[in-house]
């Protein structure tokens, strides 16, 4: 086989990130209760990434990103649960990283502006925790996975419009970003993509 002819039969690559927290709030915001078959979800973007280029794409990876709260017994089992089931996914590279205590808690809209530490009905701690890094993650690993030629094709999980600027980055490698979005969601980050579809509408091919 001549090398123009297999350059002709290959397959365009494509790279899945997914913004974890962003993802399962968001669908539990539109569906309460919805289970996510994650053994599934892959295809299902790689389907949908397919129909809007009008050819077969290659599944190449996927890469899920989020955060957890190391105090938090709830939390300790999620990230459990991500490093032992969801990184067996074929495919799918996991990481979770703990989330940050706050230094600072909220401010009133008084004229003193005080900070509010403390709940003023039950005294539990108002500092809590933050997620930091996750969103830059997300941005390094795509434009890596751009850089070094390892994809054509990029499907972005999330709603944040904080991935516009990395998106436009993508852009101008040639690499075709597409937003799966959510409905009354990230609408600045769609129109920033190459393309975008219904993940929600798609929901029921990977239903638990």
């Amino acid at each position: 086989m001549s090398e123009s002819t297999e350059l002709q039969e290959a397959k365009p690559r494509g790279m899945i990130f997914v913004d974890f927290w962003n993802y399962d709030l968001t669908m539990k915001e539109l569906e309460p209760g919805f289970l996510t078959n994650w053994f599934k979800l892959p295809s299902i973007i790689i389907q949908e990434i397919s129909l809007l280029l009008g050819e077969a794409v290659q599944y190449e990876r996927c890469f899920i990103f989020g955060s957890y709260d190391p105090s938090s017994p709830g939390d300790a089992r999620l990230r459990s649960w991500a490093t032992t089931v969801l990184s067996k996914v074929p495919g799918v590279e996991v990481s979770f990283v703990p989330r940050q205590k706050r230094k600072k808690g909220p401010r009133c809209t008084g004229a003193g502006h005080h900070e509010i530490t403390e709940c003023p009905f039950c005294n539990a701690s108002m500092l809590g925790t933050q997620e930091k890094g996750v969103d830059t993650q997300i941005a390094t690993e795509m434009l890596d996975m751009a850089y070094s030629n390892r994809c054509d094709v990029i499907a972005l999980v999330s709603a944040d419009r904080d991935f516009i600027p990395a998106v436009e980055k993508l852009l101008g490698r040639n690499i075709k970003v597409i937003h799966a979005f959510f409905p009354n969601h990230g609408h600045e980050l769609a129109a920033k993509s190459w393309a975008s579809f219904d993940l929600f509408k798609a929901r029921e091919q990977f239903r638990r």
